[in-house]
C-alpha cells in the first residue's frame, strides 16, 4: 500500500481534542505528551517549550515572559543561576537584575532602574561600612 496523507477538509474532533483545518488551530483539555523522542518540543507563539530543560523564544532579541494569573506570583523552587551580562539600559517603570564581575559590593548582583545602576551589597559588607560611618 503506497502512502499517502490523510486530509481533514473542515476539521475533526477526537474525544476532547479538536483540529480545526482552516486556521490549523488545535484545542484540548487534556495533557499535549510527545513520547519517544529524545529532543521533543512544542513551540507556542513563537516559544519553544521542552528542548531539553529549555524554554526560549523563537527569535533573536526577544523578551521570555513568566506571568501569573491574578493575583499569582512566580516561585523560582530551586538556586537560580544568572550569566553575567553588560550592564542593560533602563526601562521605565522597571526594576532589572543582573550578574557581573564582583565589586565593591562583594556580590556581583547589580540592580538597574530610574533611579541607579549600581550593585547590591551583602549583609556583612553593610555591617561593616554601617560601623566605619558611626565613628
Amino acid at each position: 500500500m503506497a502512502n499517502s496523507n490523510f486530509v481533514i477538509q473542515n476539521g475533526l474532533t477526537v474525544g476532547p481534542l479538536t483540529i480545526f483545518a482552516g486556521n490549523g488551530d488545535v484545542i484540548t483539555t487534556g495533557n499535549l505528551t510527545s513520547a519517544g523522542q529524545s529532543e521533543s518540543f512544542v513551540s507556542i507563539n513563537n516559544t519553544v517549550i521542552g528542548n531539553g530543560n529549555l524554554t526560549t523564544t523563537a527569535s533573536s532579541n526577544q523578551d521570555l515572559t513568566l506571568t501569573a494569573d491574578g493575583t499569582g506570583h512566580i516561585y523560582i523552587l530551586d538556586v537560580l543561576k544568572i550569566a553575567y551580562q553588560s550592564a542593560p539600559t533602563n526601562v521605565a517603570s522597571t526594576t532589572q537584575l543582573y550578574a557581573n564581575t564582583v565589586g565593591s559590593g562583594n556580590t556581583g548582583l547589580y540592580v538597574v532602574n530610574n533611579n541607579t545602576t549600581d550593585e547590591l551589597i551583602t549583609k556583612n559588607r553593610a555591617l561593616g561600612l554601617g560601623l566605619l560611618m558611626s565613628y
